[in-house]
């Protein structure tokens, strides 16, 4: 049982050494152009796990750099380096319920995603948490909730929410 935990232990130190090495590469290519290749890096990253890697495909596959466009790809890549706790992604998840890009707008969907992101210490995510409560977009207008999101945005380093919360 021991030496079973003990191969458990290595393999997932090694696997997630892999999985960084593959987005490294995959960032080194895409900085030198070579989209197709970044993206079998970032796709092989991704598999192992590596949140930085998925969030990379993701925007891949949103651009059309390297692989099809198609926002449902982009979505699901997005979805999994959410899932693993890169904020970039869950912020542009969010992005993309509130503005309809590629899906059927849903400010309850872009609610979920951009408060996602906002616990993840994404201060324009916070910010855009606000203006959702503020204006009832998808939920019911709620001012407190707009306030303390608002506030949260502010403490990440928001400047305009700063601003806007230290005149009420």
């Amino acid at each position: 049982m021991k030496r079973m935990f003990m191969l458990f232990a290595l393999c997932v130190f090694f696997c997630n050494s892999y999985a960084k090495d593959y987005f490294k590469l995959g960032f080194e290519a895409y900085e030198n152009l070579d989209f197709y290749q970044a993206s079998k890096y970032f796709k092989k990253g991704c598999d192992l796990g590596q949140e930085a890697a998925c969030y990379g495909l993701g925007d891949l596959y949103h651009k059309g750099l390297g692989v099809p466009q198609s926002y449902a790809q982009s979505i699901k890549y997005h979805k999994k380096a959410c899932e693993l706790g890169h904020k970039n992604s869950c912020f542009n998840l969010g992005a993309l319920f509130s503005n309809g890009d590629g899906v059927q707008r849903s400010y309850v969907q872009a609610l979920k995603y951009h408060k996602k992101a906002c616990e993840l210490g994404d201060n324009e995510a916070c910010n855009n948490v606000a203006l959702i409560y503020a204006n009832g977009l998808g939920v019911l207008q709620n001012y407190d909730q707009a306030l303390k999101y608002l506030e949260k945005a502010c403490k990440f380093g928001h400047e305009k929410a700063c601003k806007f919360f230290s005149d009420l």
